[in-house]
């Protein structure tokens, strides 16, 4: 989905200015794009300050060293910029790519460390964490995430919960099957599980409190990770899947 920001420069929010800006805006909103309208002296922002940070070659090339009001402006989200193109198609195989990319490093490193090679196991962890930034890169040019994503938060926090359980249950199974040694390790797992909850749990009490309080509505689990889905489900697509494990739709049940 495009974004098309429109910068009113007049004093006047609700002036001749604005008015032919929300226009337009209507317009660009009525062909799929999403919109906002900015009142620039809402803003409180300073001019440039010759710094020459943003010319600095150990940072990110064009970044502001000022921090003001009009940063998130000028410095807009990659969010969505290739969803709905032609290259949608190629940021979904990048990020498949990278993701697997990242999952066989990190295993090169395991072995690498059994082997004896810690030097080795560095370089393919450090290796391991570019792909993984790479994969985060092109999920978001493709929006598989959304942009206000506190929700999102609130429902992985319900599946990490959950998997505290879960991959306790599973390391018992390969302990039955005289898997020991990993069954060791996967118990450790299920704790840093139950660990990323409580760390989710933590911001979405400090920056967004109200997610956490679902009564009065409609809370849909995920059959396989416990993800909660919040809201209408009904009202997404058929090919909806779950943003956690992506199991389809169907998997998940009303919460009683």
């Amino acid at each position: 989905m495009k974004k098309i920001i429109a910068i009113n420069g007049s004093p006047r929010r609700n002036g001749n200015t604005a008015e032919l800006l929300q226009h337009a805006l209507r317009g660009a909103s009525d062909a799929g794009a999403e919109t906002e309208l900015v009142h620039l002296y809402s803003l409180k922002f300073t001019g440039c300050l010759s710094c020459f940070y943003c010319k600095r070659k150990d940072v990110a090339h064009g970044v502001c060293a000022v921090k003001d009001d009009l940063a998130p402006v000028f410095f807009m989200s990659i969010h969505g910029q290739t969803k709905g193109t032609p290259l949608e198609p190629i940021s979904e195989m990048m990020a498949k790519a990278e993701a697997n990319g990242t999952m066989m490093y990190y295993a090169l490193a395991r072995l690498a460390k059994e082997q004896g090679l810690t030097d080795v196991s560095k370089t393919f962890i450090e290796a391991a964490n570019q792909e993984a930034v790479h994969a985060g890169f092109y999920a978001t040019l493709n929006a598989k995430v959304p942009q206000d994503f506190w929700m999102l938060v609130r429902g992985v926090m319900a599946a990490e919960y959950r998997g505290d359980t879960t991959v306790k249950e599973m390391a018992d199974k390969y302990r039955a099957a005289g898997l020991t040694e990993a069954a060791d390790e996967m118990e450790i797992f299920a704790k840093q599980e139950g660990h990323h909850g409580e760390m989710l749990e933590a911001l979405l009490k400090k920056y967004k409190p109200e997610t956490l309080d679902v009564a009065g509505k409609k809370v849909y689990v995920c059959g396989c990770c416990g993800y909660e889905y919040i809201g209408d489900l009904d009202a997404e697509p058929e090919d909806f899947v779950c943003p956690v494990c992506g199991m389809q739709k169907k998997v998940f049940k009303l919460k009683a």
